[in-house]
């Protein structure tokens, strides 16, 4: 019996879990076979009527889960038990030509990166979905005025969209990193017991280069039986990507308080509500998000530790992924999930930024009054003189421009007023940037996942 899992439960993304669930699993493990015995049938491996038959036979096959993984805790792995239940609902032609020269991590390894590609479909529209959201967040809010913050004190301005472009260049970045993941990861294992695929002969190399190309995948000679460098990057840049979801959650939370109040999480009847403080609306989104991306990010250490197996097939090592990678696969998806919807119904207050830049009266322009005054007296005076003016100007409760003055007027020099909307620099060109990197990482993914989809679930039929 399975426990409950609130987090999953109520914000985990069932399109990926239905991609990486045991009937898929199952189903690609079966897919595989079909796929070398076609092959083999190809190069006489097997007999030719064989090859020909045991696609449509495959076809009417049941699989009683129950008994395979019964029979699976007994033998430690399912593909004997898998191969058993099929071959004994074949024909009597057909039976004993399944799994020639291949082991069972061939197999599993194999059915769990078609997996992978599957979900890698829901993911790159998760993806997209979050992106497009920040550059509609950093297109509206481009020149909007807002503190930027260093060490959670205001610093100098900013611009909304500028916040939100750095997330939007974060993303564009591991949006190249995650398609690399993925690519890198498409590889056929089918090498057999200790990786050299003795038993398969001299066709073996043809062989899995024909399965290779049924299934979408790339082959090599070289095995992968213990090389897990491939699920532990992509594992790792999942946990990257749920990373920068959790700080723009945390980003959330944090404006969203009262005493900030420059955006909130959408409003509705409940929504967010307390059991005991009516007035409450709480961030329910962004906390869902940090509860899900650190538990994407908790697989890591898993995957790196299943990284030390050992000679030509792991020994425990191998286990730790059975977990781990799927538990990242869909805790990512679901990560992304719900941040793109956090930022897409986001409900920003460009007026209370604006207010929030007067606050402590004015002293967030320092820095551009310092600047000012440097070539007339040098930056170190003139940081001198600043910084006194701004004690000046906390002690006395005047503007910061004001108490500017006093400090310099006996030496004739007049200091100009600086709105801090004049004050934002390259603000409008990061924004510009991000969104244009992110249009072109976009028309990519979008290509991408529409090879991926072509590819993911093609038959595997033999060549006349």
């Amino acid at each position: 019996m399975e426990s409950m899992n609130l987090l999953g439960r109520l914000y985990g993304d069932t399109v990926t879990a239905s991609a990486m669930d045991e009937q898929s699993y199952i189903h690609s493990m079966i897919a595989i076979e079909r796929a070398v015995a076609v092959a083999q049938g190809e190069f006489g491996v097997i007999p030719r009527a064989a090859a020909r038959g045991l696609p449509e036979a495959l076809e009417a096959v049941r699989i009683d889960t129950e008994r395979l993984w019964r029979e699976t805790r007994n033998v430690g792995y399912p593909v004997l038990p898998l191969i058993q239940q099929i071959d004994e609902q074949l024909p009597a032609e057909l039976r004993g030509y399944l799994h020639l020269g291949l082991t069972t991590q061939d197999v599993m390894d194999t059915a769990l990166v078609l997996q992978i590609n599957s979900a890698a479909i829901r993911q790159a529209e998760l993806i997209a979905h979050l992106g497009d959201a920040l550059s509609r967040r950093v297109q509206e809010s481009a020149t909007w005025p807002a503190p930027a913050r260093t060490h959670a004190q205001q610093a100098v301005p900013t611009t909304m969209g500028a916040r939100f472009a750095v997330f939007l260049s974060q993303v564009t970045d591991l949006t190249g990193d995650w398609t690399d993941a993925i690519d890198r990861l498409s590889v056929l294992s089918m090498h057999g017991a200790g990786g050299t695929s003795a038993a398969m002969g001299t066709h073996a190399a043809a062989v899995r280069a024909h399965v290779a190309e049924a299934l979408g995948l790339r082959h090599s000679n070289v095995p992968w039986h213990v090389g897990r460098q491939g699920l532990a990057r992509l594992v790792s840049t999942l946990a990257t990507f749920a990373a920068v979801c959790s700080r723009l959650a945390k980003e959330v939370v944090d404006l969203s308080r009262n005493e900030v109040g420059e955006l909130r999480e959408a409003t509705g009847h409940l929504r967010g509500a307390s059991s005991t403080m009516p007035q409450k609306a709480n961030p329910i989104d962004a906390e869902a998000v940090i509860g899900l991306a650190w538990s994407t990010i908790a697989q890591v250490t898993p995957m790196t530790r299943a990284m030390e197996a050992g000679h030509e097939r792991a020994a425990g090592e191998w286990q730790i992924e059975w977990s781990a990678v799927p538990a990242a696969v869909i805790w990512a998806a679901s990560t992304l999930a719900v941040t793109a919807r956090m930022i897409e119904d986001l409900v920003l207050h460009p007026t209370r930024a604006l207010d929030n830049l007067g606050i402590d009266n004015g002293a967030i322009m320092a820095e551009a009054y310092m600047m000012q005054l440097a070539p007339t007296m040098g930056r170190e005076v003139a940081h001198d003189v600043v910084y006194r003016a701004v004690r000046a100007s906390t002690a006395s409760h005047v503007p910061l421009h004001d108490a500017l003055q006093r400090a310099v007027q006996e030496q004739g020099i007049i200091v100009a007023p600086i709105p801090p909307q004049d004050y934002v620099g390259g603000a409008a060109a990061a924004c510009e940037e991000a969104t244009s990197r992110w249009a072109q990482a976009r028309t990519q993914l979008a290509a991408r996942s529409t090879s991926t989809a072509a590819l993911t679930g093609q038959p595997i039929q033999p060549r006349e």
